[in-house]
Parts: C-alpha cells; structure tokens; sequence
C-alpha cells in the first residue's frame, strides 16, 4: 500500500485544502501510509484549483452548476490526473457522477477501484421506472460489474444489491461514529412532562418531518428538529398556531447539539427513505432510545426490540404513537435499547476500527 498513488472521485464541492472542514481530516486519514492520496472533486466556484498538503493533493474542477450531474461530464478531467500522476487506485463515491467515467477507464487501463453508495436514489433507479430512471439504471449497472468491490453500508443494503443482480464482491463498512467527538451519553431514563422528542437531518422532504410534527402537536409531546432546510416554512406553518413546545434550529455548535440529543427522552429518525444515515449512529453512541422508520437500508444496524423500535408504515401516525406509547410507558426497555445501541455504536461503528478496516479493503484493490 506504501507505493499506492489513489485517486479519489467525488462529485461534491469543496473548499480549498488549508481550509479546515469534516471531511479533510477523513483525506488526511486515508492518505496515511500511502505514496500519495489525490482528491478530484468541484470548487465553490467556476475556476480550476490544485493544492497540496503533505502526501495529500486536491483537485477542483470548476462547479459550472450546483447540480452534481454536471460532474458526469467534467470528471473526464480525470484522464488527465491518472496519466500525469500514475494513478493505480481509485475510490469512487458515486457510480453514475464520476463513477461511470471511473468504470470506463478501469476497462481500458485495467486500474481496480472501489465504489460507495451512499444513497437510497440508487435503489429506486433498479426499479426503472422513468426513461431516465432506466438510462441510470443502465450506467450504475455497468460501475458495479466493473468495480473490484462494491462498499454497502448494511446487510439491508448488501441484500437489495444482491436481489438486482449485483454479483460482484460486496464489503459492508458501515457509516462511522467519533466518539471523541459524540462524547455525551443519556445519563438517565426517566421521562420529561411533556415528552421531550429530538431529531436530526436536513429539512427535506425524504425527512418526513411533516409526519412527526404532526404526531408530537396531536399528543402536546416537545420537539426539537436540528438541521435546516428547504421546507423550514412549511414546518414553520404547521406549527404556527401551536401552544405545543416545538423548536426548528438551523444550525447548532458540537456541544450543544449533543446536549440537545442526551436531553431529550427519544430520538426519532422518521424517513421515508433513506440511506444509512449518520445521524442515527451518533444517537447510538450517545445511548439515546431510538424509534425509526424502516426506509432505505437501516435494517440491520437498527433491529427492532433490540437497539430500536421499527415503524414499518413512516405515514402512519398510530404506529409512530405506539411506538413512543411503548417507549414512554416502559422504563425498562428503554434503558434496554438505548444500552443495546450505544454497545453496537462503540463496538462495531467506532470511528478508528471501522476506518481501519476501510483502509485494509482499498489496500486489497
């Protein structure tokens, strides 16, 4: 691996490198023990970058749009890079933006890439059920034939691949959790009056926040979204006459965010669809009492009874009341559950041992 010169392709925008943001510490990581560690990726502006920080080089292409799409064109810039820097890896982050172009030139210069997924929108184009649908279904199809391993993100995932069809070498490495960083725990189950309900995402409609807006008015329980968002006015409209204590926040420091979550009695992940997401990992680690949806691919780090309670229909009101009935009325379960995950999150999704093994598979490439 020390002779490894890796490109790593991705369709999202990003500052330049002196700049300090998330994931230029995941780049720092991976560039560790490896001859040298390419980023190719868009500016936040319309103009060609380069920079270099040790063994770790990035390189922006201009955005043209805000659409990732766009880089599905662009990314041929990569001919370029592979040629100038001898590049023998890639790490692909998405199979149709960047990763198409990836896959092509694999089959031409025999260069073994890994490939992500890090969505639920790929599942939906298997099911063709537009032109373009089809037309991505094709080209994903033909990223995962050609990839040497495919990267899924649960056992929910690696089955639904597999029931499309999908034959090749499958790794699960599921999403990761800092436990420097999510260094706050539930120290407590008892139960606030009213329930105090927590969650955090983006306010999109794949969010379904609408859904649990409406549960926590109906029942008076508290509610605290953390994420902002496109659709922030129409939950501000939802809410607009309550008396109930509801409160959207946009954007919230490290610490107060984590003593918003440990403060709350539940978390509730209320997806209609949905990857693997993070945010549920980080409740884990922060051993909080979980309900969520079964959207996406979240069976299998969630298991119902166990570190979760599961709520099969996400437009179902009762069924979200259920679960919260069972939860509220039950201190012995939640405690349960919320031991049962924080022991999954620190065992299995640990930030260290998770990326350990990420590595070990791109140095199989």
């Amino acid at each position: 691996m020390k002779n490894d010169i890796i490109l790593h392709i991705s369709p999202n925008q990003f500052p330049a490198l002196q700049i300090d943001q998330p994931t230029k510490k995941i780049w720092l990581e991976l560039s560790e023990g490896v001859k040298e560690y390419h980023i190719i990726a868009r500016s936040l502006n319309n103009k060609f970058e380069d920079y270099k920080e040790g063994n770790l080089y990035l390189h922006l292409l201009p955005k043209i749009t805000k659409r990732q799409f766009v880089f599905f064109f662009s990314s041929w810039f990569m001919i370029y890079l592979i040629l100038k820097y001898k590049i023998n890896k890639f790490v692909v982050q998405c199979p149709i933006n960047g990763g198409f172009t990836a896959a092509i030139i694999s089959k031409v210069l025999k260069i073994p890439f890994l490939v992500e997924i890090h969505g639920e929108e790929y599942f939906r184009y298997f099911e063709r059920k537009t032109f373009l649908h089809k037309l991505f279904d094709w080209v994903q199809r033909f990223t995962f034939n050609q990839a040497k391993i495919i990267r899924s993100l649960s056992p929910k995932m690696t089955s639904k691949l597999r029931s499309q069809g999908i034959s090749g070498e499958i790794i699960e490495i599921p999403n990761r959790v800092n436990l420097k960083l999510f260094n706050k725990n539930k120290s407590h189950f008892s139960i606030s009056n009213p329930l105090k309900v927590v969650s955090v995402g983006r306010f999109v409609t794949a969010k379904n926040y609408e859904t649990l807006i409406k549960v926590c008015l109906k029942n008076n329980y508290s509610l605290v979204l953390i994420g902002g968002g496109d659709k922030e006015g129409i939950y501000e409209n939802l809410i607009s006459n309550s008396k109930s204590d509801i409160k959207l926040i946009d954007w919230i420091a490290q610490e107060d965010l984590m003593n918003e979550v440990v403060q709350s009695d539940i978390y509730i992940q209320s997806s209609i669809s949905e990857g693997v997401p993070r945010a549920i990992i980080e409740a884990m680690a922060m051993k909080m009492p979980i309900i969520s949806t079964k959207a996406g691919s979240v069976e299998g780090i969630l298991i119902d009874g166990f570190n979760s309670l599961l709520v099969d229909d996400p437009m179902d009101l009762n069924e979200f009341e259920g679960c919260i009935d069972k939860l509220k009325n039950d201190g012995v379960l939640r405690k349960l559950i919320a031991e049962n995950a924080y022991n999954d999150a620190t065992i299995k999704y640990e930030w260290t041992k998770s990326f350990e093994n990420y590595k070990k598979v791109i140095s199989k490439l």
